[in-house]
C-alpha cells in the first residue's frame, strides 16, 4: 500500500505513515516556511489512503512545537480523522508530551475532535 515519508527538517516535522508496518507519526518541531505545501500533502494521503486501510491506525503525535499555522492544520487533520473514525475506522492519538504546556495542546485538541487520545509523558 502506498505509504507517506517526509524527511523532518529544522523547521518542518517528521512524517511517517506506512500502512505496511502499521506506522503513522508525525514528530518534531513544525513552523514550515511552506506550510500549506506540507499540511495538503499530508490531508491529501489521509483522504485518499486511511479509508482503504483494514487494521486499527495509532497515530503517534510528538508535537515538540507546533506555530499557530501548524496547530490550525493539524487541527485540520485531526478533524478529517474524526470524519473516518465516524465512518467506522479504529483511530487513536498517541499524544506524546513533554510538558503541561504541549500536555493541554493534546487536551484542548481532543476536546475538539471525536477520537480517543492516549497522553504519554515523553523524556529524552
Amino acid at each position: 500500500m502506498e505509504h507517506l515519508i517526509i524527511e523532518q527538517t529544522e523547521s518542518s516535522p517528521r512524517v511517517i505513515f506506512d500502512p505496511d508496518s502499521k506506522t503513522y507519526e508525525i514528530t518534531g518541531r513544525s513552523y514550515p516556511e511552506d506550510p500549506i505545501r506540507l499540511f495538503d500533502t499530508i490531508v491529501q494521503y489521509i483522504n485518499r489512503v486511511f479509508p482503504q486501510i483494514d487494521h486499527e491506525i495509532r497515530l503517534k503525535i510528538e508535537a515538540e512545537y507546533f506555530n499557530s499555522v501548524s496547530s490550525r492544520y493539524l487541527l485540520i487533520i485531526l478533524r478529517r480523522l474524526s470524519e473516518i473514525v465516524n465512518s467506522g475506522k479504529h483511530i487513536t492519538i498517541i499524544w506524546l508530551y513533554e510538558d503541561d504546556e504541549t500536555l493541554r495542546d493534546g487536551e484542548m485538541f481532543q476536546n475538539l475532535v471525536k477520537i480517543p487520545f492516549e497522553f504519554v509523558l515523553f523524556e529524552e
